[in-house]
């Protein structure tokens, strides 16, 4: 079957032209040809269609072969070029193939024509296979340019124990410029633990034993500060020599949300195992609570008044829970916290249209739930018999309570009121006052102790150590 080409002829003789064609045809081509003699002719037909080859005569009137070549370097066109002249020496012919025409034949000599353009098109097809072929191979290492370079993990290849090649992201990951990575040492980025583990596993490989081409370990970034990373890595031939080819992942972040959430499910699982001692405790607490209130009630008012004293005890130990379940640590109460809670809660519900100012300071103290409770009754008890019984017929008068922290793990809780005070001989152990003999019996809970005033109105003051004795 006859090869089928397109070819531009430059000619000024069409006999001569229509020989040409002769002369392919008989060589076994299937020619669509074009013949054109000015430089317009040629850059319409160049702009215009597609040619396989183009054929020039040296010389010509209007026109010259030297001309068409450049032509058809104008146009960027890797086109086969082949002069055709009766009278050019030597020089001009090695002129003209330095200028980028692919063969020239002398019109003696016509029967180079054939061959000459099988192999031009030979040439030509090769040419085109290679620059698609360089550009496949520039597209593909573009796109994987791209890739590794956006990539959001840490990609990095290390041979002979250094580092020869990392990505953008790994550079940003340990703190280091590309240029600092490169050929730093594989053992500068390890920690002594992690560089023994990494040891251990090249151990087993070299002994045949399977290792997985995942797993976790540590890594230093260039101010010593310690990530965790999960790397995947692959054993590959890098210039003729074993290298190890790396993706890298920071999992820091992963690991410490691990830690945090296996924590709070720690604290969680405490804290149902707990639920039922917690809510049975208090449960007992209000039982004895009402058992002994139960004990002075003879009258109708005293009930009332029981019920209402009731009410502020088991209100000051469901605002320790208040304040438990907001916090963070599910056995720990923020005391501070809880005295402002407190507080304005017996605020709105002793000092309607009484002049009785309360203030209150104290420092961020933090207690387990076990303390907590009692400390709060404790409070609850005196603020509420400051209230009910310093000030009465209506006086004014103030109320200050602290909760402070007075030396290495003893805090010292005070409630002191400018009220009436306390009679000269007042005796907490031998008290008839219920709401007193159950701050007596707390502050034994805690082991705590307790020192009255009653100058200059009433003051409570007690200790007990942050974490018992």
């Amino acid at each position: 079957m006859n090869a089928s080409i397109r070819l531009l002829v430059i000619e000024d003789s069409k006999d001569d032209a229509e020989m040409l064609i002769i002369m392919l045809e008989q060589g076994g081509f299937k020619v669509d040809w074009k013949l054109v003699e000015t430089p317009e002719a040629m850059r319409n037909a160049l702009e215009k269609e597609s040619w396989d080859i183009v054929i020039s005569d040296y010389a010509m009137p209007r026109f010259s072969g030297m001309e068409a070549l450049r032509l058809v370097h104008e146009k960027d066109q890797d086109l086969p070029f082949i002069l055709i002249s009766g009278t050019i020496g030597e020089d001009v012919a090695v002129a003209a193939m330095k200028a980028g025409a692919h063969d020239y034949i002398m019109k003696d000599n016509m029967s180079r024509l054939v061959p000459a353009v099988k192999r031009e098109l030979k040439e030509a097809a090769l040419r085109y296979e290679k620059k698609q072929t360089e550009e496949e191979l520039r597209k593909s290492e573009e796109k994987h340019r791209l890739i590794v370079e956006n990539a959001h993990d840490g990609i990095e290849i290390t041979q002979h124990d250094r580092i020869i090649f990392s990505n953008p992201q790994f550079a940003k990951m340990l703190g280091y410029t590309l240029e600092e990575l490169e050929n730093l040492p594989f053992s500068s980025i390890y920690s002594e633990q992690a560089l023994e583990q990494l040891y251990q596993r090249h151990k087993r490989r070299e002994a045949g034993e399977p290792e997985p081409h995942q797993f976790e370990t540590t890594m230093l970034k260039k101010d010593g500060t310690e990530i965790v990373v999960d790397i995947k890595y692959e054993i590959i031939d890098y210039n003729g020599a074993p290298a190890t080819f790396a993706i890298i992942r920071d999992i820091t972040k992963q690991k410490l949300a691990e830690a945090q959430i296996k924590k709070d499910l720690q604290l969680k699982e405490v804290l149902i195992r707990e639920v039922h001692h917690r809510v049975n405790n208090n449960l007992n607490v209000i039982c004895s609570l009402l058992n002994m209130q139960a004990k002075k009630i003879s009258t109708t008012d005293e009930a009332v008044k029981a019920f209402k004293n009731s009410r502020d005890r088991i209100m000051a130990m469901a605002h320790v829970h208040h304040t438990l379940y907001q916090s963070q640590d599910y056995s720990q109460v923020d005391m501070k916290t809880y005295l402002q809670t407190l507080t304005s809660q017996l605020i709105k519900t002793h000092s309607f249209k009484r002049k009785i100012c309360l203030k209150t300071q104290a420092n961020d103290i933090i207690l387990d739930v076990t303390k907590a409770i009692p400390t709060g009754l404790i409070l609850n008890e005196l603020i509420t018999n400051a209230f009910k019984h310093a000030f009465p017929n209506g006086i004014s008068g103030e109320i200050v309570v602290s909760l402070m922290l007075v030396e290495d793990g003893w805090i010292e809780l005070t409630v002191a009121d400018s009220g009436v005070g306390l009679p000269m001989d007042f005796d907490i152990e031998k008290t008839d006052s219920m709401g007193l003999q159950l701050v007596n019996l707390l502050i034994n809970q805690i082991e705590g102790s307790l020192s009255v005033s009653t100058k200059k109105g009433t003051t409570f003051r007690i200790r007990f150590s942050k974490g018992g004795r």
